[in-house]
């Protein structure tokens, strides 16, 4: 049975078996286009075959096929299909990605997985958490610039400001009025003789909040957090928080007042303006540390610094595809035939820096220089 992934890096890309398949789909979420994309894994699948016969006996090739025509015949999963599937096996499980941005089509069998079509979409680099804050409660959602969801953390609850205080809640803090959005559940607020007692108990709820969001969320998904709720909360919440992640920038409004997709695009607004200032300051930067050979455009430059494990940022154009494999004694580009076979350099580029802890930016074609399609900062 394949197995649905929706987190990056997944450990199958750790695995040492050759040879490895990748395919990826664009996919379609409604009638009647979406009948269409069974048919296209269909042959996708007898693309892979083709080039498996190349390489494995009939019995082998067999087991890739089998394993990846358990995806064909499931019925509700094409029937829930978003904007593309990504599959991969190395002959022994398969890992399923559904992503929210249609993917190329392409169907690879390797000896490393090609990730670099999925890394585009799944990159921590524009991931980011959303705490929707209401004094009495919160929510908190995952998203990126093409998807936002809603957080559930098993067995760490979310607690309400009378749950998180107990016995300590003041009386008369808990008075409510509701309002539709988000989620249409009450938003509470104080009012009454009381006032600075349920000032404190905001303070109190608003440091349980915090500790949640470092403790917890934070150690589920370490991406920047953008506070969304009502502009009378954001000084008391910025003020005790002890979250390095926490974005300067947040939304001064009500969560609960908005849809879903006002809330996401009013947040991701605020992200893509950090996106772009980080990739434009890797190409800034770039020029100005290329004499001082600590920066690079070319790309065999890069590999035999990235090898050296001096890589510090690597930016890739997601469209860039090279044919060949690294080797990795001589740090060079080797250009040889593979019956069968199909390796990208700057997918596999990606894997060496990846590996050595070095940040990784896959990024439209658009975001670069004229001419250049992979950029370095290096370490030293």
């Amino acid at each position: 049975m394949f197995e649905l992934a929706n987190r990056f890096p997944h450990p199958i890309f750790s695995s040492t078996r050759i040879p490895v398949v990748s395919i990826y789909l664009p996919t379609h979420r409604t009638s009647p286009d979406n009948k269409q994309d069974v048919l296209v894994y269909k042959n996708m699948i007898k693309e892979v075959e083709d080039k498996l016969n190349l390489l494995l006996s009939k019995k082998e090739v067999d087991t890739y096929v089998t394993l990846l025509q358990e995806l064909r015949v499931d019925k509700d999963f094409w029937i829930k299909a978003h904007e593309g599937v990504c599959v991969f096996t190395d002959g022994k499980e398969v890992v399923v990605y559904q992503t929210q941005r249609s993917v190329p089509a392409l169907a690879v069998v390797s000896d490393s997985f090609h990730t670099k079509p999925l890394r585009r979409v799944m990159q921590s680099s524009d991931q980011y958490v959303v705490l929707g804050l209401a004094r009495t409660h919160f929510q908190v959602y995952l998203a990126n610039r093409y998807h936002i969801e809603e957080v559930i953390i098993e067995n760490s609850p979310r607690k309400t400001l009378k749950e998180a205080l107990g016995d300590q809640v003041t009386e008369g803090s808990l008075t409510f009025g509701s309002y539709g959005g988000a989620k249409g559940n009450a938003m509470y607020h104080g009012h009454g003789d009381k006032s600075a007692e349920i000032d404190k108990d905001t303070e109190k709820y608003f440091k349980y909040v915090d500790d949640y969001m470092i403790q917890v969320v934070g150690k589920e998904y370490a991406y920047p957090v953008i506070l969304f709720g009502l502009n009378e909360y954001h000084a008391t919440f910025i003020e005790q928080s002890k979250n390095p992640l926490l974005h300067k920038e947040g939304v001064r409004k009500s969560y609960e007042s908005v849809e879903l997709t006002e809330l996401h695009q009013s947040t991701w607004s605020i992200m893509e303006k950090k996106y772009a200032s980080n990739i434009k300051r890797i190409v800034d930067t770039s020029f100005d540390l290329m004499s001082k050979q600590l920066a690079s455009h070319d790309l065999s430059e890069i590999i035999k610094a990235a090898i050296d494990g001096r890589v510090k940022e690597l930016c890739v154009n997601a469209s860039a595809m090279v044919y060949g494999e690294i080797d990795l004694e001589s740090a060079r580009i080797i250009h040889m035939e593979k019956e069968g076979l199909f390796d990208d350099v700057v997918d596999d580029l990606i894997d060496i820096v990846d590996e050595h802890k070095g940040k990784i930016w896959v990024v439209d074609r658009s975001r670069l220089p004229e001419g250049v399609d992979v950029i370095a900062i290096y370490r030293y």
